[in-house]
């Protein structure tokens, strides 16, 4: 009986010790997001205003510059653990962003961790997913205190402790309102207006699952071919600038020489006032030309961007010409949902062409021009 115990003490020390060691190993992937003296790997983004900077070893938001400014990661996530402490003064609306895209609509297109004076449990309180899902608990210290958070993302599940309490664990493959959402992005800091604190931010990355095709390979035209009416110049000017596609002053198509025929497309679009194209999938040549999602940013148009064009007008048009805006178009089947700025504008499940086809861009009008970058394609 005694060497029986002596063995189930073993056991467990044994089991107690192999446990440690994991946890030791897993915060040894942790790796720094912010090192403490500067705000090297950040940028700012949302203006040229600069109201972060680092004080007494933590990243300080003095609230001056108010949204849509924000400092972001230099480089986008995907799954990962993030670990940071945070604290406000007084009155706060700030946030911390995951999945924010590069332009756009952060809270809308990604998810935003609210930060908050308020201790309760409302969809503005900190821990919330704001203004979505409220926090299952109040878990926050009074103000002047420092909070300790992590995040685990690893899709579909998120969820997000709070000094040690549980407050979302959300699937958000099954909530409508996150099932659609780019699965990577930036992490950044928001200035709402308000004063905030951050410190010991440091990331476990943990395996991706998407696998993206870039067809855009930033320096040239490598992959598409020019078609269009007006010889000689083959359907307007397309060039790349600075990893950014232009096309400007013509009627013609860029057609990729990659096939999909179930798919989501990720990219960003600015135009100016008078410009008018379009993103074509499952084309099949110039005679047989798939279908079309409008970029026309004239919301008094018959097909304003986001359109199926001469299917279903785009319910409404959440950009403004001249500003970089995110767009998604997700094809599965017979069913066609285009999203832009984080918003559904198109649910259509009843296209009738259904066959592997090709991903063009259109260039549709003289004396304009639309920039596109940062194009990726994923198979569904």
């Amino acid at each position: 009986m005694k060497t029986y115990t002596l063995l189930l003490v073993a056991l467990f020390l044994l089991i107690g010790t192999l446990v440690f060691a994991q946890d030791q190993a897993a915060d040894g992937d942790f790796v720094p997001l912010f090192n403490g003296t500067d705000l090297s790997g950040w940028q700012l983004a949302g203006g040229d205003k600069m109201s972060f900077s680092v004080r007494d070893g933590a990243i300080y938001c003095d609230g001056t510059a108010n949204y849509p400014h924000w400092l972001r990661t230099e480089r986008m996530y995907e799954n990962f653990v993030l670990r940071f402490e945070f604290k406000v003064p007084g009155w706060c609306e700030n946030g911390l962003y995951i999945h924010a895209p590069l332009f756009g609509y952060c809270s809308k297109m990604g998810l935003e961790f609210q930060i908050s004076h308020d201790i309760e449990t409302s969809k503005k309180s900190t821990g919330a997913i704001f203004p979505v899902v409220p926090p299952m608990v109040a878990a926050t210290k009074d103000k002047d205190q420092w909070n300790s958070a992590e995040i685990v993302m690893n899709w579909p599940i998120y969820h997000a402790t709070l000094n040690g309490q549980v407050i979302q664990n959300v699937n958000l493959e099954e909530h409508p309102d996150f099932k659609y959402r780019p699965r990577s992005g930036y992490i950044g800091l928001q200035d709402n207006g308000w004063e905030s604190w951050f410190r010991n931010l440091s990331i476990q990355e943990l395996p991706g699952q998407e696998e993206w095709i870039y067809p855009l390979n930033g320096k040239d035209l490598d992959g598409w071919e020019l078609l269009g009416r007006h010889a000689p110049n083959g359907g307007g000017q397309w060039r790349m600038e600075d990893g950014v596609l232009v096309a400007s002053n013509g009627d013609g198509h860029l057609v990729n020489n990659l096939e999909f025929e179930d798919f989501e497309i990720q990219l960003y679009v600015r135009t100016e006032d008078i410009a008018n194209g379009g993103v074509f999938f499952r084309w099949n040549n110039e005679k047989d030309r798939g279908y079309e999602i409008q970029i026309f940013d004239n919301p008094d148009s018959n097909h304003q961007t986001g359109s199926l064009y001469g299917i279903a007008r785009a319910s409404h048009m959440p950009v403004r010409c001249g500003e970089w805006y995110p767009m998604q178009i997700i094809v599965k089947g017979p069913r066609c949902i285009v999203r832009l700025n984080g918003e559904t504008v198109v649910d259509y499940d009843k296209l009738e062409t259904i066959r592997p086809g090709h991903i063009a861009l259109q260039m549709h009008k003289d004396n304009s021009s639309i920039w596109f970058r940062d194009l990726r394609v994923k198979r569904l």
